[in-house]
């Protein structure tokens, strides 16, 4: 959502709300600047790679229907300019589509170490200069801390899933509660930009290494090499 909040601060449309003619409804899901829809861009993106992922025609179909659906919906709620959702759309199907190809490639190319960490700083820390308000700053943030947690996560955890359910089960509940600990820990101080930075970087520590590192501590997920020594 970095490209979000960058071309929200650059264009700075302001939404339809209140504009003669047009009756907006559902406004608490409304902030911020108009242009792109973070709701559009944000479906597209997520159905793309989900799509991509199960590589089958008709979810790719379906992941389009749903996302364009998504985008007219904000459009009838009087929240966003038609050409919003527009730009929405193509900036999502762009992320989607080249966020699955560079996941790939650095998944299964064997990027030496220490290029995999340079990567991960420099890229984010580009885009943290870049910045143009808080918000993107904050998702800067979150991708420098979120690019090293991985990159260690794949040196030194190198953490594989377990096939058990109960244990994806368990692994899954004990990381939604890390996040929502995060949340509650920090919620009262958000209006601060130094705490909104604090909390993306600690919800990129906990996602990539901490939540990796105790789920291995409790046994519910095991290590590559483990699992390939075992088999």
């Amino acid at each position: 959502m970095y490209l979000n909040a960058w071309l929200k601060s650059y264009y700075h449309i302001v939404r339809p709300i209140g504009v003669p003619g047009i009756r907006s409804g559902d406004i608490r899901s409304a902030t911020g600047l108009s242009m792109p829809s973070g709701h559009a861009q944000g479906t597209m993106t997520f159905f793309t790679a989900l799509a991509l992922w199960l590589r089958r025609p008709l979810w790719l179909l379906l992941a389009i229907l749903l996302s364009v659906a998504v985008g007219i919906s904000r459009v009838y709620l009087g929240l966003h300019w038609p050409m919003d959702v527009v730009i929405g759309w193509v900036a999502g199907l762009a992320i989607g589509f080249c966020g699955w190809q560079i996941g790939r490639w650095w998944t299964y190319r064997g990027i030496p170490f220490g290029v995999a960490l340079a990567l991960a700083v420099l890229f984010p820390a580009a885009l943290l200069v870049l910045a143009r308000d808080v918000t993107s700053a904050v998702y800067a943030v979150f991708l420098l801390v979120g690019g090293v947690g991985a990159a260690l996560e794949k040196r030194f955890l190198r953490t594989s899933l377990d096939p058990v359910l109960w244990k994806r089960v368990a692994a899954g509940v004990i990381a939604l509660g890390g996040v929502v600990a995060v949340q509650l820990a920090v919620q009262a101080h958000l209006e601060e930009p130094l705490w909104q930075y604090a909390r993306a970087a600690a919800l990129a520590a906990w996602a990539t290494v901490l939540a990796p590192w105790l789920f291995q501590f409790l046994g519910l997920y095991t290590r590559e090499a483990d699992s390939h020594r075992d088999g």
